[in-house]
């Protein structure tokens, strides 16, 4: 989910946005998947949901991206934090996931994930309880 960020606004570095060049981005779920365990395939069996509520989420800041270039093959940009992202535009553009893989990935539950308590994908504890 994103959308246009004010003019004036800063972002977590302190960067002002004074070009109209910004977004926000709100990350509505992060999803984790181990695709090799012990050397062994997974076939992505062992994936975990999350709802994003760390520190940045808790304190109201909102991530942030800046495009900093725009072409028609390249887009560079700056997050919020720092990083910098250059993507490339293929010549000949294939989707990463089907439309089925991307239906996988989405949430089947509104719990938000506990590092504490669910460590296994079936969000049951380490001693079997949920």
């Amino acid at each position: 989910n994103f959308s246009a960020a004010e003019l004036g606004t800063k972002n977590r570095v302190g960067a002002v946005n004074m070009r109209g060049n910004r977004i926000n981005v709100r990350f509505q779920n992060v999803v984790f998947t181990l695709h090799r365990l012990l050397g062994l395939p997974t076939f992505d069996k062992i994936r975990k949901v999350a709802t994003p509520r760390g520190p940045a989420e808790m304190s109201g800041k909102i991530p942030t991206l800046d495009v900093t270039y725009l072409d028609d093959k390249v887009r560079i940009g700056r997050g919020g934090d720092g990083s910098v992202f250059i993507l490339v535009r293929e010549e000949s553009p294939t989707p990463v996931l089907s439309d089925t893989e991307a239906a996988a990935l989405a949430p089947t539950t509104a719990k938000s994930y506990n590092a504490a308590q669910d460590l296994l994908p079936s969000g049951q504890r380490q001693d079997g309880t949920k």
